[in-house]
């Protein structure tokens, strides 16, 4: 009965995920009744409900759950990718033809809560999720290309950059708290392990570098500067400064 409560205490986190970001002044891509995004919701769902009933895969009846789950997720990352595939712009590697937060991108959060559910308790599963994993790191940092988007010189989206590394080093729940990122400052050994500012900070002169205003972040090698946070409620808050 233990491993339910704890799954009980993360149902809030789950529905909290399903649901829609504040859009960007940007063309949504789809819109909640699509049935696309209707289907990923509903499978990752049932998968959610599905991962309450059993604490690990050992056992013919709790092996045949996980599989279960393990076919949800599938089916779901299938569909959600083609959703996202809708809005790709012909030439661009980085970004697409519409706003992804409204409707897709919290699916992502909502997949990777679940199947990381699944990886902790079923090992066949990990190498099947890992690709996963990767796929969804690239549709994260996918922004309507009609935004404004921090860039290097080459082009790349260095947000998309700053996010996969920082998931690596920090783990993704740590990466999914920021976003608008405005700096990068190479750093080694500065602070001890991860660490983000909780206060909008002000732009300063820091060990030799100017660092500008808003909500720091390091990942034992890099600073890295962001425009909003997100609150415990699920709410972005700007950094003005």
């Amino acid at each position: 009965m233990q491993y339910l409560y704890s799954f009980a205490l993360n149902a809030p986190v789950m529905l909290l995920l399903l649901q829609s970001a504040e859009p960007e002044a940007c063309p949504p891509c789809t819109h909640e009744a699509h049935e696309g995004i209707v289907v990923v919701r509903a499978k990752l769902q049932e998968a959610f409900r599905l991962s309450t009933t059993t604490a690990d895969c050992a056992g013919d009846e709790h092996l045949e759950i996980c599989r279960s789950i393990e076919s949800l997720l599938e089916e779901a990352f299938e569909t959600l990718g083609a959703v996202v595939a809708e809005g790709t712009t012909a030439g661009s590697i980085d970004c697409i033809s519409c706003d992804p937060r409204p409707f897709v991108s919290p699916l992502f959060g909502a997949f990777e809560a679940v199947a990381g559910l699944l990886e902790g308790r079923y090992d066949e599963f990990r190498g099947k999720h890992r690709p996963m994993q990767q796929k969804i790191e690239l549709w994260r940092g996918l922004r309507c290309c009609g935004t404004k988007r921090v860039r290097s010189g080459s082009g790349r989206n260095r947000e998309m950059e700053a996010r996969a590394a920082l998931s690596e080093k920090c783990g993704t729940n740590f990466e999914r708290n920021r976003q608008g990122l405005r700096q990068v400052v190479r750093m080694p050994g500065d602070r001890d392990g991860c660490y983000q500012s909780r206060a909008c900070r002000d732009a300063a002169d820091y060990n030799g570098q100017f660092m500008e205003a808003g909500y720091w972040t390091y990942d034992g090698e890099y600073w890295y500067v962001w425009s909003q946070r997100l609150t415990p409620r699920g709410d972005w808050v700007p950094c003005d400064g």
